[in-house]
């Protein structure tokens, strides 16, 4: 029996390591089963749950527990299906109202699903399956079926009878408003939608179309997906791939359908399949958590934590219980915020970081008694470069209000030139006699994406000449390198390419020089990325100098400055000028000069683009500003 239906899981990174196996696991309508993909080729590798398993009839939505258990909606039998997680074993079912389509776990650890028959949202013990509430349904829900956490940590319902995606409060299921309003952008009928990079991604099923909208404010965007764009019929499902591009399950057509990163189409990922939901699951051993003491298990300031404020120390007992073992952070009685940090050090993956291959997952629980005012518990995660600048953060907020711990999570490729993550624990006492932020089990793990890099690097250093920045590099390793790619900032974030230099590939190492002399006084920030023969590629540590231009006798006078459509120069002799005209990042254009008088040369520059340049002549250098 195939039911038209679609579920959301909002997740747009994998968790691997070494000796794992990841696989996408896609719900099948038509074959009421859930077979399994590897993640990379999209090649058929079995079932995770085979047809009917369990008395199966209609997957529309699946989620992973706390417990290592999933839980799949069981749409044509009213049903949750409890299966265990590492063979997909069935357990028990949890009956549910009619059409149960998506599924999420909440910060509180129970089971939230979506009821398309009476439009609700409703509450599950996981442990005895019987309903504990009926969320608020005010906003209007109409046929709910994908849901989603926001970065917000907000709960996000996609509203299929009317068109729109509802927000609510995560906690208590109070309707905050319609985040995406009726229809906006050309929505209709809502399949499933993620949050990435600011933006929120929705599937348009009645329109076969992906679009766009702010993540802060759910206006829209654009569209991300054209309509039918590689045979997109009816789109449902979506998942982002490590590699950045958008996997969507194709309804209408029987396909999963791949698009890049600009949302332009790829190919067939899946064919021949009825697809649903698309999630993706690990086996194998977990990875190593990079965190000393995570849990408080041992004295936090004695074993691997550093205190700011606060007498930090090991929580425990009943009030709260633990989330796992026997203790969390709990600071001491001091009014104000505490705050304890640890430093990773992630400096020997610095190739794997630069290239944008190195994945970091985060995890923390957090929890604060309900009181007014609020106490409040909160971490924070600081990517810091070599000389610990914050190059960027994750902040869980502070939580507050939470009778219950909170699960809290990040995934991320760190931002080029992270050299470590500081992680901070903060817990503010507004209230009573003791701090009531509490946080426990936190989890930092790293997963290598790529494949081996194909260059060590050794050094890089940048120095300032009288002729120019002197750049040196030295790698001490070189298999299957391309060539580098020099490239220059005035500010550090936007750059451009000034030279390329072809790659010696040897087993020891190689040195390298590029003398940079297209510059004018001021800070210039450097870095080297090296391309390898398969197009990956890596960055050096960014090098930051300032340099001043020695002087010289002036040999030529450049008028006018600024300019629009000629220039003139006059030299001390009546020779041909020879002059050259170099862009800011180190190209030359051709510019035709003409006697305009003794010692005076013209030229048209109406045929360049406006912006800034160097003309230099016999070695001296001058800016022309070009409007």
């Amino acid at each position: 029996m195939r039911f038209i239906t679609s579920f959301l899981f909002c997740l747009a990174f994998i968790i691997s390591a070494k000796g794992q196996t990841d696989y996408l696991m896609i719900g099948d309508f038509s074959a009421d089963a859930v077979p399994q993909f590897n993640i990379s080729s999209g090649q058929a590798n079995g079932y995770f749950l085979a047809a009917n398993h369990g008395g199966l009839d209609s997957p529309s939505g699946l989620v992973s527990g706390n417990d290592g258990q999933f839980y799949v909606t069981s749409q044509a039998n009213n049903r949750v299906l409890v299966m265990e997680g590492e063979d997909g074993s069935f357990i028990r079912p949890i009956n549910t109202g009619s059409s149960p389509v998506g599924i999420v776990l909440s910060p509180a650890g129970n089971l939230l699903v979506a009821e398309a028959g009476p439009d609700r949202i409703s509450a599950f013990d996981v442990a005895t399956g019987s309903r504990i509430g009926t969320w608020n349904s005010g906003g209007g829900l109409n046929n709910p079926a994908s849901m989603c956490y926001g970065p917000d940590s907000a709960l996000y319902v996609g509203s299929r009878g009317n068109d729109k995606i509802a927000r609510f409060n995560a906690a208590s299921g109070a309707f905050v408003d319609n985040f995406v309003p009726s229809q906006s952008g050309g929505l209709a009928r809502p399949g499933d939608f993620c949050f990435r990079a600011g933006f929120l991604y929705v599937s348009s099923r009645n329109t076969d179309e992906v679009l766009r909208y702010d993540a802060s404010d759910g206006s829209f965007v654009d569209v991300f997906v054209s309509a039918g764009l590689g045979g997109l019929n009816d789109p449902v499902g979506l998942y982002w791939r490590s590699n950045g591009h958008l996997l969507v399950a194709s309804l209408g057509s029987d396909q999963v359908l791949e698009y890049d990163a600009g949302g332009a189409f790829v190919g067939v990922f899946v064919d021949n399949i009825t697809p649903g939901f698309i999630i993706s699951h690990t086996y194998g051993p977990s990875p190593q958590n990079l965190i000393i003491n995570p849990g408080a298990e041992t004295d936090p300031t004695s074993d691997g934590w550093t205190a700011l404020s606060g007498s930090w120390q090991q929580g425990g007992g009943s009030n709260p219980n633990p989330n796992e073992g026997d203790y969390y952070f709990y600071p001491g009685a001091a009014a104000g915020t505490a705050e304890l940090y640890q430093d990773i050090d992630l400096s020997a993956d610095a190739g794997y970081i630069d290239a944008e291959n190195l994945l970091l997952d985060f995890r923390a629980y957090l929890r604060a008694f309900p009181q007014t005012p609020a106490d409040a518990a909160q971490v924070v995660l600081e990517f810091l470069d070599a000389d610990e600048n914050i190059l960027e953060t994750y902040d869980t907020g502070q939580q507050t209000n939470t009778g219950y711990w909170r699960k809290m999570e990040d995934s991320r490729t760190g931002p080029i030139g992270t050299r470590s993550v500081r992680i901070r624990l903060l817990s503010t006492r507004y209230n009573g006699t003791n701090n009531n932020g509490y946080i426990d089990n936190l989890l930092l793990t790293k997963t290598i994406l790529g494949a081996p890099l194909p260059v060590s690097w050794k050094s890089f250093e940048a120095k300032a000449t009288a002729e120019g920045v002197l750049l040196h590099w030295e790698t001490s390793l070189e298999e299957n390198a391309d060539f580098f790619a020099v490239e220059r900032s005035a500010n550090g974030r936007d750059w451009w390419e000034i030279s390329q230099q072809v790659a010696q590939n040897t087993s020891t190492g190689a040195a390298y020089e590029y003398l940079d002399r297209q510059l004018t006084a001021g800070r210039w920030y450097y870095r080297i990325r090296q391309i390898d023969i398969d197009d990956q590629y890596t960055y050096s540590a960014i090098r930051e100098i300032s340099w001043q231009a020695v002087a010289t006798n002036t040999s030529f006078t450049l008028y006018p400055n600024p300019a629009q459509a000629e220039i003139f120069v006059q030299v001390l002799d009546s020779e041909e000028v020879r002059a050259v005209l170099w862009s800011m990042i180190g190209q030359a254009y051709p510019v035709k000069w003409e006697p305009a008088g003794e010692h005076v040369w013209r030229a048209q520059v109406t045929h360049l683009p406006k912006g800034s340049y160097f003309l230099e002549i016999s070695g001296q250098r001058r800016l022309l500003l070009l409007h």
